[in-house]
């Protein structure tokens, strides 16, 4: 007996480690099935059950994902791994409060879990709880993919109990895009204590930001380096200013597009001074293809255009068109493709005010409408990014962006119905002239 024991110990372990490569060459469902056997020869072994569970996660069924979870950790209830990785599944499926709950056990069984304070700060985020939120999101310098990427100086980096007059400081952008575009709104939060400000940003947003925001000067990795006496990261800001839901700065217009580039888009756009028009509106239906969400946040343009009533000028903001996509907008010819001329944020910035309404996916783009103040109607998928919080429909970093949200997981038909619905009730195009 203990001699077979053994042998269906031995096979099952075999099973998961073949299970485990066939995860990582994406085969999840026939990973499943290994660790299926290896857990009938032995019940009790968990790295079976936690890595079923995973695949499960990878395979989109989070409830059975969640029972093997459970299912482990009636095995090792202190298992730090299982509890982390069970939390982030009750996050995706909008089980908040009960993510935080499994995200502090993990912490309770491993206080150094990288993983898990960080998933605790987007879980925390999303609940608008910011004062424990933030903190937690700094956790995210012991990430290896975002400390890869940090920037390290000589200089000492800023606290907010040190004071600013007279002083320079370097903000150190990080992530996005869209990060910067959201964040930068604290910039003169530093200017207005005294500080000569400095930022260094990705290079397609210099054009834009330069003499804004109480900036001193604007420069990109690749130029020369400003000098400064201290430096912080521009997304450690909301902590360092102890931001709270109603403390958020200048929820509207907070950047301005260049003038010229304005009246150049008006001009390009056919607008005359006090003539009357149809509503123009930019869309944004998908954002970079190599985003680690974007089967998530983007969606196939015919989609999107199936539920735009003719009638309104449509205006693409993208500045690149998939090829998918590319036939589509071919087709549709009230829809006008600007995408070789959007060669930076401030031609888009430029193009964005020209708009009535932006309507657009979660992308960088987004945040630009939102921080020139400009109407925009958000869609976003079921498990939707920490910044936009929980079963909203308003956001209050942006005071005039409506979300619209998938009530179901990947069900775009529902946001887009909605979407349709609230065009022609809004934007109605009867008795205007043709669109131009």
């Amino acid at each position: 007996m203990c001699r077979e024991i053994v042998l269906a110990g031995n096979e099952a372990l075999s099973l998961v480690a073949q299970a485990r490569e066939l995860r990582r060459a994406g085969r999840a469902a026939e990973a499943i099935e290994r660790f299926d056997r290896a857990i009938a020869l032995d019940p009790a072994l968990v790295p079976a059950h936690i890595n079923r569970a995973n695949a499960l996660r990878e395979l989109g069924q989070p409830e059975a994902a969640i029972a093997g979870y459970d299912a482990a950790l009636s095995l090792a209830p202190d298992s730090a791994i299982t509890w982390q990785n069970r939390g982030v599944v009750l996050d995706q499926l909008g089980r908040h409060e009960e993510a935080v709950e499994s995200l502090e056990r993990a912490l309770q069984a491993d206080k150094a879990l990288v993983d898990a304070h960080w998933n605790l700060a987007l879980a925390l985020l999303r609940l608008g709880d910011f004062e424990r939120g933030w903190r937690e999101f700094e956790w995210r310098w012991h990430k290896p993919d975002i400390a890869m990427a940090a920037r390290h100086f000589s200089q000492p980096r800023w606290t907010a109990d040190q004071p600013l007059a007279g002083r320079t400081i370097l903000v150190c952008a990080e992530q996005g895009l869209g990060d910067t575009l959201q964040f930068c709104r604290y910039l003169p939060w530093l200017a207005a204590q005294g500080a000569r400000t400095k930022l260094l940003v990705q290079p397609e947003l210099v054009a834009l930001l330069s003499g804004q925001l109480g900036l001193d000067e604007v420069a990109t990795t690749g130029s020369h380096m400003p000098k400064f006496d201290t430096q912080c990261s521009l997304m450690s800001l909301p902590y360092l200013a102890g931001t709270r839901l109603d403390t958020i700065p200048t929820p509207g217009r907070y950047l301005h597009a260049p003038a010229a580039q304005v009246t150049a888009w008006r001009e390009r756009l056919g607008e005359r001074p006090g003539e009357q028009r149809r509503p123009r509106i930019g869309l944004v239906w998908s954002g970079r293809p190599d985003h680690g969400n974007d089967s998530n946040r983007s969606l196939a343009l015919q989609q999107l255009l199936d539920a735009l009533p003719a009638g309104p000028q449509y205006v693409s903001l993208q500045n690149a068109v998939r090829p998918a996509d590319a036939q589509a907008l071919r087709a549709r010819s009230d829809v006008t493709d600007f995408a070789p001329l959007l060669t930076n944020m401030a031609e888009t910035a430029a193009l964005c005010e020209c708009m009535d309404l932006v309507i657009s996916v979660d992308t960088s783009v987004a945040h630009l409408a939102g921080a020139l103040g400009k109407p925009v109607w958000l869609l976003l998928p079921f498990s939707a990014d920490w910044r936009w919080l929980h079963q909203r429909d308003t956001s209050p970093w942006y005071e005039h962006m409506t979300l619209l949200r998938q009530p179901v997981a990947r069900d775009w038909a529902a946001v887009l119905g909605k979407l349709a619905q609230r065009l022609s009730t809004s934007y109605p195009c009867s008795n205007l002239p043709a669109s131009t």
